[in-house]
């Protein structure tokens, strides 16, 4: 027997302007079995996590090159 899917969490590579992805989240709104497709509203603590991710990775890569 295979798993249950109950939804999907979608991230994008970049911010993207919201009247884009207004266009994107109705189209996503008409398959079957769609509940809600919520956006997820980037903040100032969204940009440190990322950053100090984009850091560490930076830090690493130095050390193996190093």
């Amino acid at each position: 027997m295979s798993d249950r899917i109950q939804g999907f969490v979608v991230t994008f590579d970049e911010n993207v302007h919201e009247d884009y992805m207004k266009r994107v989240q109705d189209s996503i709104l008409c398959f079957a079995g769609v509940g809600s497709v919520d956006p997820i509203v980037a903040d100032v603590q969204s940009h440190i996590a990322k950053e100090q991710v984009r850091r560490e990775y930076i830090r690493k890569l130095l050390e193996v090159l190093s």
